[in-house]
């Protein structure tokens, strides 16, 4: 009986989209744009073997392939591929599905696969930035740890930036919440409030943590640029 109250007081959370149509018309966009390159490419190719020197032949035809190639991989990806393809994001009791534009589930984290870090002393749900070292960035991304069939336990990332989404936070927070009411027994690092701007008690969006987060952001990346300009200035007036 708990838990079936439990059930009934977290109704699920779907994503918000930007626009239903503005994935496919943008990657059909981009599939008409190439496909006039590459026309154009074939008829300075096909131009070249009659009057150009082998040189401009051969680059022309390596960038008529690569740019047929591209257009080749959209085209398949558009039309073979779309039914694999996330267009909604479904936060319930279950976990967190992906589903494609049937809103059938292409995959899905269930909070009872959820499993914890192996290593003691790190917490088990953590964010961390998409890339490492030099190439890391702004952009943090959550991840988690699932315990497979084989019973080995893997990191594993929570994609909520598959697709561009208004409501992608208040998802992730959601999510949390779910962490939190069907694995108490899991850690979520604090860090992760702060990352995706949620209100750490009620795991709620806060547009005002977002904003104070893109002003700090903005007032380093102007302080580092004129840190580099007085360099260049100072470097250049020294050595004239």
């Amino acid at each position: 009986m708990i838990i079936k109250n439990m059930k009934e007081a977290f109704p699920e959370m779907k994503s918000e989209k930007y626009g239903s149509g503005l994935i496919p018309v943008l990657q059909w966009g981009i599939i008409i744009i190439l496909t006039g390159i590459g026309i154009a490419l074939l008829v300075a190719f096909i131009s070249t073997i009659v009057t150009g020197p082998v040189s401009s032949i051969i680059i022309f035809f390596f960038l008529f392939i690569i740019a047929g190639s591209l257009t080749g991989f959209l085209i398949y990806e558009a039309v073979k591929l779309k039914d694999q393809r996330v267009y909604n994001i479904l936060v319930n009791d279950r976990g967190v599905s992906f589903l494609n534009k049937s809103d059938a589930i292409i995959y899905e984290i269930k909070y009872k696969d959820l499993a914890a870090n192996p290593d003691d002393y790190k917490r088990d749900l953590f964010s961390a930035s998409s890339g490492t070292g030099k190439f890391s960035s702004f952009r943090m991304n959550l991840f988690i740890f699932i315990k497979g069939k084989d019973q080995k336990i893997r990191k594993r990332l929570v994609n909520f930036s598959t697709i561009p989404l208004k409501n992608k936070y208040a998802l992730i927070g959601y999510f949390l919440k779910g962490v939190r009411l069907y694995r108490p027994d899991l850690n979520i690092d604090p860090k992760v409030y702060r990352d995706f701007y949620l209100d750490e008690k009620s795991l709620c969006f806060d547009p005002e943590i977002r904003r104070k987060d893109f002003l700090l952001k903005g007032l380093g990346m102007t302080v580092a640029l004129l840190i580099l300009l007085f360099v260049f200035y100072y470097t250049e007036n020294r050595n004239a």
